[in-house]
């Protein structure tokens, strides 16, 4: 048996088949490569199905092929969008804003992606 180095917490998910919240313990590991041998040792996990690289992404809110910077411990997106584009996008996504407002922050949010030189 050998000691691993990990931190529990109890994390809120919602299940998008079904739209019902979840209590789940999250389970962080400081060496990645205990991942495996540790999710063998859990019946059912939410995640194991998921590489290691994806699930950090997906827990950082990171986006596969945009630019970063990376300081200390923060990493914060390169996001360059002219103000003419923003209000073009502003305006002609007003009405979604006003009645979805979580698939106006998706748009808004891929748009910026999108739009990057």
């Amino acid at each position: 048996m050998r000691v691993v180095d990990l931190g529990v917490e109890i994390v809120e998910k919602i299940d998008l088949f079904t739209g019902k919240r979840l209590k789940l313990s999250k389970i962080e590991l400081n060496d990645s490569f205990d991942v495996l041998d540790l999710s063998k040792k859990f019946t059912k996990s939410w995640e194991s199905d998921i590489s290691v690289v994806s699930s950090y992404m997906y827990d950082k809110n990171l986006v596969f092929g945009s630019q970063y910077n990376i300081k200390d411990d923060k990493i914060t997106p390169v996001l360059d969008i002219s103000d003419i584009d923003l209000e073009s996008f502003e305006k002609n996504f007003f009405e979604i804003k006003k009645n979805n407002p979580e698939k106006y922050e998706l748009s808004k949010r891929l748009f910026i992606l999108c739009s990057q030189s």
